[in-house]
């Protein structure tokens, strides 16, 4: 079995970006002023996180259903 070396930052990203989303409509935490200056920038950037997200489900979930049909051919 092949052993990850590596580090996956994507769920780390896809977690700061969701809790800064959930703090952006509900307020339950106090955001520094030099973070709401780059607010815009944060969203768009959390939208094209989100897109990536997508489209990796997307892909990931069309590759096991495809390995789930070679299975039952054999």
């Amino acid at each position: 079995m092949k052993k990850r070396t590596k580090f996956n930052f994507l769920p780390l990203v896809y977690g700061i970006f969701g809790i800064y989303f959930l703090n952006f409509g509900f307020n339950y935490l106090i955001v520094p002023e030099f973070l709401l200056k780059f607010n815009n920038w944060i969203v768009a950037f959390g939208g094209i996180v989100f897109l990536v997200a997508c489209y990796r489900s997307i892909i990931y979930s069309n590759k096991r259903v495809a390995r789930r049909a070679t299975r039952d051919l054999h």
